[in-house]
This record gives C-alpha cells, sequence and structure tokens, in this order.
C-alpha cells in the first residue's frame, strides 16, 4: 500500500511477539517507507502509542495480521492491525483490530479506531478476532 500517496508503495511488518514498555508480547507494527528504490526505517505503532485506543496488556499480539489499503478512499493507504489475543474485561483472547489513518506525511493516529469482536457477536473467550485480515 502507499500510505502517503507518494506513487511508493510502503510496506508494514507486524511483531505480535515483541515486548513493549515492559509488557511482554504486547506487539507492534513498524511501517516501512519507500524512498528513492528501497525502504527506509520507520515509526513502530503499538497500543502506547499516542492516541492509538487501548493499552498494551501481555499477550495482546499486537500485530499478528497487518493490512494497508486505502479504506476511507482518500487515495493514502490506511494501516488496519490486527490483535489475536487481546483481552476485553476478563473475557481472554477475544481479539481486536485497529484502523490507523494514512496521509500525506505517513500514518496518523488522529481518528484511530479499535473494533473487537464483542462488536460483532465474535466476542466469545479464543475467538481470535483479528487473526486475518483482507
Amino acid at each position: 500500500g502507499d500510505v502517503t500517496g507518494d506513487g511508493l508503495a510502503d510496506l508494514a511488518v507486524g511483531a505480535p511477539g515483541e515486548t513493549v514498555d515492559g509488557v511482554a508480547e504486547s506487539g507492534s507494527v513498524t511501517l516501512l517507507t519507500s524512498e528513492r528504490g528501497a525502504f527506509t526505517a520507520g515509526r513502530a505503532w503499538h497500543q502506547e502509542t499516542a492516541g492509538v485506543p487501548g493499552i498494551a496488556e501481555d499477550g495482546d499480539g499486537f500485530g499478528t495480521s497487518v493490512r494497508l489499503k486505502d479504506i476511507n478512499k482518500n487515495g493514502k493507504a490506511d494501516l488496519a492491525a490486527g490483535a489475536l489475543g487481546e483481552d476485553i474485561g476478563t473475557t481472554r483472547d477475544v481479539g481486536a483490530v485497529w484502523v490507523l489513518r494514512g496521509t500525506s506525511t505517513g500514518l496518523t493516529a488522529s481518528y484511530a479506531a479499535s473494533f473487537n469482536g464483542t462488536d460483532f457477536g465474535a466476542g466469545g473467550a479464543g475467538a481470535g478476532f483479528g487473526r486475518t485480515l483482507r
């Protein structure tokens, strides 16, 4: 996907087993941007990033699945990131998906949204909502 709309492909890489701020296997997604025919190191996004809904918990697995797609049809790819281990209340591993918008300067957490299995009637323990994004 092309997050900035500059005509160059960008790449989202999930690291669901990453420890973030001391929280084991909470996970992250790093956006690698294209410049002059090569990918450059980008910013890591996770549940402890300002503006991203929720908080990192052990075993969330943020970044289990990732997808860059222009969801809002503004000519810039948005990031969808799944976390199949996301707990909702006391229900374990319901799963969730976050959406971060693409802008001409990259991804932004402004207007970021999250959805979990209970929002769509798939909220049982172990449901793993967000395991796959298409």
